[in-house]
């Protein structure tokens, strides 16, 4: 399942030309916030994806219900994002940028028929909108049924330029009753094959929110599985010779204990990692609040323990060298 969403919602090394970062962030050993006070904010972010130029990033924002924005770079600083056209009556998230550029998949619980009077849908399915020119889209389409099952939600869709599709989902048939897993569907002409389950899955914890880079060589993805620092943590597993290496946890550089590590995420080339929290750094012993205006303060702060979005290089080809096979 997905925790901390609005539908189910109960708990739940980077260039700084390309991407606007501060010029000492190959150097960092602990997550950045990613955008402060433009990108990440007081208020819900979720699911990073970028243009293949690195100069546009679109997320997923909200709380009653969430809608895809999204912010250019303009002389090396991220600008008050905008509502993507396609977004802003249902809620919207998940947004995945096709390696081409080409196409923008997405998560929705809008109705099939995308009537304004139509009530939304009961399970989220994944759609796509076709690039006209720059930042302008089509009208959405639904995934048709390879991908989106009646009575199932599904999640987190991500594509390798190779035209393999991957995207979780619980409850689906074939797949773990009561824990999500990672589906992969190949996409070729226009044509989705019926998914099978990826490799790195486990029908005993929930495996989720994979986003695999553009050459399909290796993913990053969300697990509660044995060996866990948090709530759930974000792992790495590599692609050869059609296998998947064994899941490896991604450390203490990355993960928190008794914090849900969730929407991981690539830059275009791979080599820097996006994800969201809601820790608060350095929280300690709380300290009584002298005043009203205090409090405010602290609930209008983006460290006010919603969900932010964070960045830090990641070592791919280290990671790489330590990955253990499966026999």
């Amino acid at each position: 399942m997905k925790p901390l969403f609005l539908f189910l919602c109960s708990l739940s090394l980077i260039t700084p030309i390309t991407h606007g970062q501060p010029n000492d962030t190959a150097n960092a050993v602990h997550p950045q916030l990613f955008g402060d006070g433009i990108i990440s904010t007081p208020f819900r972010e979720w699911t990073t994806t970028f243009t293949p130029d690195g100069q546009t990033v679109y997320f997923s924002q909200g709380n009653l219900r969430y809608a895809i924005i999204y912010s250019e770079q303009v002389n090396g600083k991220w600008q008050k994002p905008k509502l993507a056209p396609f977004s802003g009556r249902w809620s919207d998230t998940d947004p995945f940028i096709s390696n081409d550029g080409n196409r923008l998949y997405f998560c929705s619980n809008r109705p099939a028929d995308q009537n304004p009077a139509s009530t939304p849908a009961k399970r989220a399915h994944i759609w796509v909108v076709e690039k006209i020119n720059k930042n302008a889209w089509s009208s959405p389409v639904l995934l048709d049924s390879p991908i989106n099952l009646a009575g199932v939600s599904s999640w987190y869709p991500s594509e390798s330029e190779d035209g393999n599709f991957y995207f979780h989902s619980g409850g689906r048939p074939g797949g773990p009753a009561a824990n999500s897993a990672i589906w992969v569907s190949r996409h070729e002409g226009g044509k989705f094959s019926p998914p099978v389950l990826c490799a790195v899955d486990t029908a005993r914890f929930n495996t989720q929110e994979c986003r695999v880079s553009r050459k399909g060589d290796f993913m990053v993805f969300v697990s509660n599985r044995p060996g866990t620092i948090g709530i759930t943590d974000i792992f790495i597993s590599f692609h050869k010779d059609d296998k998947w290496s064994i899941p490896r946890d991604l450390g203490p550089s990355v993960n928190i204990p008794g914090i849900a590590n969730m929407a991981p995420a690539l830059s275009p080339d791979g080599n820097t990692l996006y994800f969201v929290n809601n820790n608060v750094p350095d929280r300690g012993i709380p300290q009584r609040l002298p005043d009203y205006d205090a409090l405010v303060a602290e609930i209008g702060s983006i460290y006010n323990g919603l969900w932010n979005i964070f960045y830090m290089p990641l070592d791919v080809e280290g990671l790489r060298a330590k990955a253990v096979w499966p026999r």
